[in-house]
């Protein structure tokens, strides 16, 4: 997505599993201090870190289970979190290893936003949401790129499907 001699801000290098373990446990300690929260929201690098947060709290037996549950979610721009082999072969959550593209680890309402013209970034979005429950998955594909979308019909189309996410989340308390 950028040059490799840019500079760029991240959450994790995704080369890096070590990086990615630091940014999950940023993130608990976040949630645990300025919580609870009723929703997730990330893009790009922080959705998928918002997505692996998601998955690992479905999983009753980790430590999270200390921290309020998240309602519902918005990924715009995200990706896969179980396409990083990196990660897989490390193994930063148990998750990983059992994670096969049939399975339904995301089972809270989502709204997937993602470009139609973002050139890896709608595949791997795609895939994101096969990880979510069919039911809760709401998604909507603007004509931009790698990019929130910022006017008209790119804007009301993302309010929809995030409205939709938070009243499946408020009507299935």
């Amino acid at each position: 997505m950028f040059p490799a001699d840019s500079a760029c801000f991240s959450y994790y290098d995704p080369k890096n599993p070590s990086t990615v373990r630091t940014a999950l446990h940023q993130l608990d300690s976040y949630i645990a201090a300025e919580g609870p929260f009723d929703a997730l929201m990330g893009f790009s690098q922080g959705a998928v870190l918002a997505a692996m947060h998601v998955i690992r709290e479905s999983d009753n037996s980790t430590s999270l289970s200390t921290l309020p549950r998240f309602q519902c979610a918005v990924f715009i721009a995200g990706a896969d979190p179980t396409s990083f082999d990196e990660i897989v072969v490390d193994g930063v959550e148990k998750f990983y290893s059992r994670a096969d593209s049939h399975a339904k680890h995301i089972t809270i309402p989502v709204a997937h936003i993602w470009g139609r013209n973002d050139c890896d970034g709608a595949d791997q979005s795609r895939q994101l949401s096969k990880l979510c429950d069919t039911h809760y998955d709401n998604t909507f594909v603007h004509d931009g790129g790698h990019e929130v979308p910022g006017t008209g019909p790119g804007v009301m189309g993302s309010v929809r499907v995030i409205r939709r996410a938070i009243d499946q989340a408020l009507f299935s308390q």
